[in-house]
């Protein structure tokens, strides 16, 4: 009778230590899926983010920036300064 109970509790210890690694395992899965969808949303925004400055930077000047360049000097970088501001602090200033 004894040897019964003694097998029953080994029976059950075991039993323990599988259903507490199956809730670990399913926990640990259940957080990494959850963190992969933010991380691509970031990255597409970040993408985003990436494509209007090169847009921006990289297409022939506007008449406003031709405007700008052709101003003395003093005049020309403050004017600039506000021009690049307007352009890019949306994208960067969040």
């Amino acid at each position: 009778m004894i040897s019964l109970i003694k097998g029953g509790n080994y029976l059950k210890k075991r039993m323990n230590k599988f259903f507490a690694t199956a809730l670990f395992t399913l926990l640990l899965l259940m957080s990494v899926g959850c963190t992969e969808k933010k991380e691509t949303k970031t990255q597409d925004e970040d993408i985003k983010t990436i494509e209007a400055v090169l847009q921006n930077s990289l297409t022939g000047p506007s008449d406003e920036l031709k405007q700008i360049l052709d101003k003395e000097s003093e005049e020309k970088y403050e004017a600039l300064n506000k021009y690049e501001e307007k352009l890019f602090k949306r994208l960067f200033c969040k």
